[in-house]
């Protein structure tokens, strides 16, 4: 695969983490609960009412780097969202129990951390940039802090091959 290729690729996964599910679940059982006890005609409603409310609200609190930084790849702006993807690293390196329990303080399911997501997207922005090295880098760091990350394996596959 081609350099060109490998830059008009965003990095993608969307692996589920299943047993995410069990404590969502018991959330939304928990807010069904409140809701039959107080006698709320349409309990399912408010349940899934308060339930996006909730997911929603906790991703713009603690995600507010991490959705920056993605916009700002979008937009083309590499540098600004690398400073916001670090910031976003740096966050749940600092709170990693936040990033732990994803399933139920951000009410994620994503099988990878937001920490390591946004190393896989400074790496990405630094191909963008034309700094393969400093992507290798990336990666190979990704890869002995997450080994079963497969979006760096791929990509430091395709950045290490003949034809990149």
């Amino acid at each position: 695969m081609s350099f060109a290729m490998i830059k008009k690729t965003i990095p993608t996964d969307r692996s589920i983490a299943w047993i995410s599910l069990v404590p969502q679940l018991l959330l939304m059982a928990f807010l069904f609960g409140i809701f039959y006890i107080l006698k709320v005609k349409e309990p399912f409603v408010f349940v899934g009412f308060t339930y996006l409310l909730l997911s929603f609200g906790l991703k713009k609190i603690f995600l507010k780097n991490h959705n920056k930084g993605i916009v700002l790849t979008k937009e083309g702006k590499d540098m600004e969202a690398i400073a916001s993807f670090k910031k976003s690293a740096s966050f749940f390196s600092k709170y990693s129990w936040i990033d732990r329990y994803r399933y139920i303080t951000l009410l994620g399911s994503s099988k990878y951390s937001y920490r390591e997501m946004a190393l896989i997207n400074i790496a990405f922005c630094y191909v963008q940039l034309g700094e393969i090295e400093k992507a290798k880098e990336y990666y190979q760091n990704i890869l002995r802090e997450y080994p079963g990350n497969n979006l760096a394996k791929q990509y430091l596959l395709k950045l290490n091959s003949p034809q990149a």
